[in-house]
């Protein structure tokens, strides 16, 4: 029922905010934003063979940035849990299993928030996209990271304005599920 299916998606905020929030304040900044978009990057689009990072393109960074803006639904630059479920509830389509989206947004949430305010800042969400970015596009057979460009910082510093929604710098649980819900597109019922 519509129940069950808010308290997926609730489950899965919890779920992305734990992982995302790297300082555990309960918001997503910037940087743990970023940090998780680098390792899902390098880890979903690899250069090559090999198994090191590779740079993270400035259009990367771009996009990221514009990722976190849309999360950030309040514009606050922090994304919330209520706004990661917003997302993932928009980006799972109607009919999803709102607690599972709630389960997957509480796990990004955890490992982003770094100092664990509940909020993933700039910071924080950049941090997540490095991470993730160079988790997912290894460029060579060396173990360091590649180096983030310009382009890809640009790109999630917009994603991360898209999703803090008031512009406050941080991201929190509820502009990450509204940016969820916003994903999710137009008739999405999440509220």
């Amino acid at each position: 029922g519509e129940g069950s299916d808010y308290n997926q998606v609730l489950r899965d905020v919890n779920t992305v905010l734990a992982t995302m929030d790297r300082n555990q304040d309960g918001l997503i900044s910037l940087q743990e934003f970023e940090r998780a978009a680098d390792l899902f990057l390098n880890t979903a689009m690899p250069a090559s063979q090999s198994s090191a990072p590779r740079p993270v393109t400035e259009e990367e960074r771009v996009y990221i940035a514009q990722l976190f803006a849309w999360v950030d639904g309040d514009g606050s630059g922090s994304v919330t849990p209520g706004e990661m479920a917003t997302a993932f509830q928009r980006l799972r389509g109607e009919g999803s299993d709102y607690n599972q989206v709630l389960r997957d947004v509480n796990t990004v949430l955890a490992t982003m928030d770094r100092n664990q305010d509940g909020l993933i800042s700039l910071q924080e969400f950049e941090r997540a996209a490095d991470l993730f970015l160079n988790t997912a596009m290894p460029a060579s057979q060396s173990s360091a990271p590649r180096p983030v460009t310009e382009e890809e910082r640009v790109y999630i510093a917009q994603l991360f304005a898209w999703v803090d929604g008031d512009g406050s710098g941080s991201v929190t649980p509820g502009e990450m599920a509204t940016a969820f819900q916003r994903l999710r597109g137009e008739g999405s019922d999440y509220n």
